[in-house]
């Protein structure tokens, strides 16, 4: 116990060689298609909730786009999240967010 240093290499927790392809094909380029998704699910529903536009098909679509864009929100919170805080090595955040999540 000569060397009582908290180094990540004590811990191993060392980077992953392919952290930032990681980070940017889960966290940004999903978070972009997340976005996009949003959006076409909120102007879907726009769309099918016009009074002209209301009968029971379309109830069925808006309510699949409301659902559609929990999920996206959802994956987003999931995956993005951890990749991010694993990036940025904030574990103190990574932390607090399993315990949000419990």
């Amino acid at each position: 116990m000569a060397d009582a240093s908290n180094s990540s290499a004590d811990c191993g927790l060392e980077p992953h060689d392919y952290l930032e392809v990681k980070f940017f094909l889960i966290s940004v380029a999903g978070s972009l298609i997340g976005l996009f998704g949003l959006f076409g699910n909120a102007s879907t529903a726009l769309i099918l909730t016009r009074p002209a536009m209301r009968n029971p098909n379309n109830l069925f679509l808006t309510a699949l786009a409301v659902f559609d864009s929990c999920l996206l929100i959802t994956a987003f919170f999931i995956y993005a999240m951890e990749y991010i805080i694993e990036y940025t090595r904030a574990f103190d955040l990574y932390v607090a967010w399993l315990t949000y999540l419990r």
